[in-house]
């Protein structure tokens, strides 16, 4: 990234002008999950159908859902089309079809869907449906950061301080970082918490690491900002030590999915 990018990005959102951080960080995928909302009988007929296919999938009937979700996308609904190559990728309906999702996603980002965009990025960035091509991650991600897609601001910030985009700015990343952490982003604000933690990109501040870990956790952050929350009363990160409150994070994030297993076998813990 150049800097009339920067300052493209910065001109769009002029509040990040008043960063003023050094950088440095980590990264994990953002790709936009798929969504459900309730039925609003004040939509359209795509919008309906799109609802009426994700309500048909969660109740196990993929076939029906997938058909209202086609026929909500070719009618230009970007919600039902994100959704249904969200579940191609994942197999909702049998195999893995990458190059169809790819190819919604395509046609979804040119025409400004942030979203698509942001999926877009993560085909390119992990060679899914297409061949592997990190500047044209790097791109798409872009593309939806000006859209206002807080997870792809994340995900650039991750990149960036993970060395996988070499030349990006590493102080529009921390930018970023905060820019969607002040969007309510609980991502952003649980990798705030690793920044002051471990000063990556700012100088550490444990209190200002459990404060940002416990946001994380308060704005549906789950189970990663729940098991760093935990490690701050296990160790005294900004907290006093308390391993009862410390076990009960612990297992909840491990009720929501955190791999305790995973963690301790990379960090050598067991």
């Amino acid at each position: 990234m150049n800097t009339k990018d920067v300052n493209r990005i910065l001109g769009i959102h002029p509040d990040l002008v008043d960063r003023e951080f050094p950088s440095d960080g980590r990264t994990f995928h953002l790709m936009s999950e798929a969504t459900t909302t309730a039925w609003d009988d004040s939509k359209d007929q795509p919008e309906r159908w799109y609802h009426l296919g994700m309500s048909h999938i969660e109740k196990g009937n993929t076939e029906l859902g997938k058909r209202f979700l086609v026929a909500a996308y070719k009618r230009g609904n970007a919600g039902a089309g994100n959704d249904y190559a969200y579940g191609l990728t994942h197999g909702w309906f049998g195999e893995r079809d990458y190059a169809t999702a790819v190819s919604i996603y395509r046609n979804l980002a040119r025409k400004g869907d942030r979203n698509a965009m942001n999926n877009y990025a993560f085909a390119y960035l992990d060679g899914l449906g297409v061949k592997k091509n990190l500047h044209l991650a790097e791109h798409w991600l872009m593309k939806a950061i000006e859209k206002g897609n807080t997870d792809s601001a994340v995900s650039y910030a991750q990149l960036t301080f993970d060395r996988v985009f070499r030349n990006a700015s590493w102080n529009l990343a921390i930018w970023l970082c905060f820019w969607a952490a002040d969007s309510g982003n609980a991502g952003a604000m649980n990798e705030l918490g690793l920044f002051y933690e471990e000063t990556f990109s700012i100088v550490r501040d444990w209190d200002k690491a459990y404060e940002w870990f416990k946001k994380s956790v308060e704005h549906g952050g789950g189970a990663c900002a729940e098991f760093n929350l935990s490690r701050c009363y296990r160790y005294g990160i900004g907290v006093e030590v308390n391993d009862e409150t410390a076990d009960a994070w612990q297992n909840l994030a491990i009720e929501h999915g955190f791999d305790i297993e995973a963690y301790n076998k990379l960090y050598d813990l067991r």
